[in-house]
Order: C-alpha cells, then structure tokens, then sequence
C-alpha cells in the first residue's frame, strides 16, 4: 500500500478460484494451479476499461485485509 501497488480502499468485487499462475501482488511468488487465486477488483477511472484485477494468494489478503484496517485506524 505504501508503494501504491495496492490500494487502501476496499476491492468493489473479490473471486475466488483455483490459481491461474498470476504473480501474488504482495509475496511476489506465483500462484500455482493447485492453490487458491482471489482477484480482487477495483474500479478503475475509466468505466470503459474495466476494472483493476489483482491477484493474491488467500494469506497474503489476510495481511493485505490487515494492513488496511491498521492504515485506517491511524488515519482516525
């Protein structure tokens, strides 16, 4: 999030499935066939170019969903 790769704001839309070999967003390993994938998504600026998709491994959403909530309460 510091870096800006992710953003604070919650995903309009998250999917679950088997991985699709995307690289993790935030351990940087891929996300292998016979592991878990959610892609989250954000709305972009433009409607028209669909939304954001990024790709994490089920742990490193749980850290990224922690980070979040500790971002927000210093922001409070």
């Amino acid at each position: 999030m510091r870096s800006g790769t992710l953003p604070v704001g919650p995903p309009s839309r998250i999917l679950g499935g088997p991985g699709s070999g995307a690289v993790c967003l935030i351990c940087g390993e891929p996300i292998k066939h016979d592991e878990m994938e959610l892609e989250l998504e954000f709305a972009g600026p433009d409607a028209t170019a669909g939304p954001d998709k990024r790709h994490l491994h089920p742990i490193c959403c749980v850290a990224w969903e922690v980070e979040r909530a500790r971002a927000g309460r210093s922001a409070s």
